[in-house]
């Protein structure tokens, strides 16, 4: 399989600052960049209980909108640091709902609203402009947890392999090896192009 490859910082980090600048189009450039990935990352993140009750479009136009909102006080450090921040903010925006659901639990039954009702009956579609994050996600949905979460803070996050081992708390060798594994798997259950 075929990944797609990251977008290139130098260009990333020039929309930016033409974002920053005043000049909005950019975002329409920057969202257009990083929308795939991001609604990747939402999807995988979120789990059954919140698949049940939202969609994952809305969270991802949730965190474009506080990613759009952020944009004047961003400051890239380092060569992807705009797609980091991305992650974080999908991690973040998912957590938040989360706690809004078990809070909703706490306090007892809730009703579903028509459209959840609607969201219950069918699947979301995937809704992909790439083709190739629809067979991503449906062969990372088959790996156990740890291949998928390396997969995810490597390739998608920008992760490097000692801040990955850090996250998943394993040593950096361990990271190293079991990211080449859960590669040649993904690959092997993505259609191996």
């Amino acid at each position: 399989m075929n990944l797609p490859e990251p977008p290139d910082s130098t260009e990333t980090i020039d929309l930016v600052n033409r974002l920053q600048d005043g000049q909005t189009g950019a975002w329409e450039d920057l969202y257009r960049r990083y929308r795939d990935e991001m609604l990747l990352s939402v999807r995988l993140g979120m789990g059954k209980q919140l698949r049940e009750s939202l969609q994952s479009e809305d969270v991802l136009q949730s965190v474009a909108l506080a990613a759009f909102q952020a944009m004047p006080r961003f400051e890239a450090r380092q060569s992807g640091g705009l797609r980091g921040f991305l992650h974080k903010l999908v991690r973040h925006k998912l957590v938040d709902q989360a706690r809004a659901l078990q809070a909703k639990k706490r306090a007892g039954t809730t009703p579903l609203t028509p459209s959840q009702a609607d969201g219950l009956a069918q699947p979301e579609a995937p809704t992909y402009s790439d083709p190739r994050y629809e067979k991503i996600e449906h062969a990372l949905s088959q790996m156990p947890d740890d291949m998928r979460a390396v997969i995810q803070l490597r390739r998608f996050e920008g992760l490097s392999s000692q801040e990955t081992a850090e996250r998943m708390q394993k040593s950096d060798d361990a990271v190293r090896k079991l990211y080449s594994r859960a590669i040649a798997r993904l690959t092997l259950l993505a259609g191996g192009s």
